[in-house]
């Protein structure tokens, strides 16, 4: 019989569900991508021992460039934040190709990042207040806008935009653009900077290492 300490689910996320019900029995910890559940009711079905060893992977809780951008931001008058995240329908990597994942529902496939961003800026997503769900006819973007106390967070989702775009903006002036690698821009100064990893490692192999450490708490 198999004898696993730990389960990491990471397979095409058409199969995360099955993948989680037939690795259910042996009631060791599994870290599994997103989505989790069909609906709550599965949720609700399982044992305290499986509610408490099932973790799900958001992985911006440990982007070290998202926890340098709080920093940057913590002392300024924040009145707006934007956040972008924009998928193409195709996109040419270096050596393959990536289609957007349109069978899950865009709620809790990007926007549950978006919601990993927000917790990992300071925000208690229970406390936003949801303004308005705007979807233009012919448009390719989905935008949620949101109150939190004196604050508006927009937040502008797409699976079929023309290009890929993961954006933070803070006021309209200062933001934090990793699309590609993290980079800091100040428009009011005309400052660009680069966030380096400084041997720091990226959000995915962050969580693994806690994962793996046993770390539960973090």
């Amino acid at each position: 019989e198999d004898n696993y300490d730990g389960i990491i689910i990471a397979s095409n996320s058409l199969n995360h569900l099955n993948d989680l019900k037939n690795n259910l029995d042996y009631k060791v910890p599994i870290l599994i991508e997103k989505p989790i559940f069909k609906n709550f009711d599965e949720y609700r079905n399982l044992t305290e021992f499986q509610k408490k060893y099932i973790f799900l992977n958001l992985e911006y809780l440990n982007a070290f460039y998202i926890q340098d951008f709080r920093e940057e931001i913590k002392y300024r008058n924040i009145k707006l934040i934007k956040i972008i995240w924009h998928d193409p329908f195709i996109e040419k990597r270096k050596d393959s190709i990536k289609y957007s994942e349109v069978y899950t529902s865009i709620f809790i496939d990007q926007l549950l990042h978006i919601t990993s961003i927000l917790k990992s800026l300071g925000f208690n997503n229970n406390n936003l207040i949801l303004d308005a769900l705007i979807y233009r006819k012919n448009s390719d973007k989905i935008e949620i806008v949101n109150s939190y106390q004196d604050l508006k967070i927009t937040i502008s989702i797409s699976r079929f935009s023309n290009n890929r775009k993961r954006k933070i903006i803070v006021n309209n002036n200062f933001e934090l653009d990793f699309t590609k690698e993290p980079i800091l821009i100040d428009k009011e100064k005309g400052l660009i900077k680069n966030y380096l990893k400084k041997n720091r490692l990226m959000p995915i192999a962050k969580t693994l290492k806690i994962f793996l450490l046993n770390n539960y708490k973090d």
